[in-house]
């Protein structure tokens, strides 16, 4: 059912934001911790952006109820890529299993990308949930690098495929015209068959 689909997604996509508000706002409620004015003004930020990411995400929804069309709508904005992923990080550090440890690696110098924001932090954001459930112990780490220039000019688009989904979901997608200008297609989860790298 297509309602259902919708309603699942949606409700996927809005765990990880209010998981972070209410994580956050526990940690500062709680009357056993003694945080410092930083700590508890990086709570607060942690907060307001991921609240603000579930306002976009609500108000992206509504908007894509009132066309007809059926195409995704992307609003590319230039984007910190560093920064992007700080706050990436910042939400999830509330949202780590106890029996996993999460890290962040990055770049020294920054870049900067077109990217619609709210869109990609869903699809890492459901990267990295799908990578808590996934691992047993140790470890999830995240982060960028940046890839030299070859001089050739192309653009790389990033698709997230749950594990559950099966593997071939996005390539039955391409075959059957959903996607544009696609040159190649790749449907890979790293190690075992539920292990996200």
């Amino acid at each position: 059912d297509q309602k259902q689909n919708f309603l699942n997604n949606i409700s996927h996509d809005l765990r990880t934001p209010l998981g972070a508000v209410t994580g956050f706002a526990q940690l500062i409620s709680s009357e056993d911790m003694d945080f410092s004015p930083e700590e508890l003004a990086e709570f607060n930020n942690a907060i307001s952006e991921n609240s603000v990411m579930m306002q976009k995400m609500i108000a992206s929804v509504i908007e894509q109820s009132q066309t007809d069309s059926a195409e995704l709508l992307i609003k590319p904005l230039k984007c910190s890529t560093a920064q992007l992923m700080k706050q990436v990080y910042k939400t999830h550090q509330v949202l780590v299993p106890h029996h996993l440890e999460l890290n962040l690696e990055s770049e020294e110098t920054d870049r900067s990308v077109w990217i619609d924001p709210n869109k990609t932090r869903q699809v890492i954001n459901n990267f990295i949930s799908n990578a808590f459930k996934f691992t047993p112990l140790g470890s999830v780490t995240i982060g960028w690098k940046y890839l030299e220039e070859t001089g050739r000019e192309g653009t790389v688009i990033y698709y997230g495929c749950p594990a559950e989904e099966g593997l071939s979901g996005k390539t039955q997608m391409m075959q059957m015209g959903c996607f544009d200008n696609v040159d190649i297609c790749v449907a890979w989860h790293g190690g075992g068959p539920f292990s996200v790298a």
